[in-house]
């Protein structure tokens, strides 16, 4: 049921912030944009693409929104579309598999504010998985990246969290090689 489906990743959508708040709380701006010494993106160069998609998305999500609110009629049972189903789950944190991120959400520099930029999306998509239980979520909305790659509101939802659980873990990897390094020079 769709109600079931929104709900779950409604509840992975609330626990971003405490999440978020763990991988950053206590540290300096200069350990923000450390980069590990394995290489890969400083923890301010991951909130600064989860910024960037974010904004390239919001309003597709925000549109299918509305007209989601407009329909009349119960909602009708959800169902994945290909492109929703294998989005969502390449991008699922177990899957480590490196997937090189398209050139327009390439972290050049992060913004100042990027992490609380990003706490602000989280708890909006929050919300907005919280509407959407109660609305017939199969309305569909264009990739930002490539117009043609098509998917359910729903399916936008859920890739928005699992695309930030996956970051989260990126960064959660990269603070302990700060920590790691902070360790070794003391």
């Amino acid at each position: 049921m769709s109600a079931d489906f929104v709900a779950q990743y409604r509840l992975r959508a609330e626990a971003l912030e405490p999440r978020i708040r763990a991988v950053t709380g206590g540290l300096t701006p200069a350990q923000l944009a450390a980069t590990p010494p394995q290489g890969g993106w400083s923890i301010a160069q991951v909130f600064e693409h989860l910024c960037r998609v974010a904004e390239s998305y919001d309003p597709a999500i925000a549109r299918a929104l509305a007209s989601a609110r407009a329909r009349t009629g119960a909602p009708r049972e959800f169902r994945g579309t290909l492109f929703g189903t294998l989005l969502r789950k390449a991008l699922m944190e177990s899957n480590r598999t490196p997937m090189p991120a398209p050139r327009a959400w390439q972290p050049l520099a992060a913004r100042e504010r990027a992490v609380e930029e990003f706490v602000a999306h989280a708890r909006r998509t929050a919300d907005r998985l919280r509407e959407a239980e109660r609305l017939d979520v199969r309305g569909m909305l264009s990739s930002p990246m490539l117009g043609l790659l098509r998917m359910n509101l729903a399916e936008a939802l859920a890739i928005e969290v699992v695309h930030a659980e996956r970051h989260l873990g990126q960064a959660e990897r990269a603070r302990a090689a700060i920590a790691t390094i902070a360790a070794i020079k003391r």
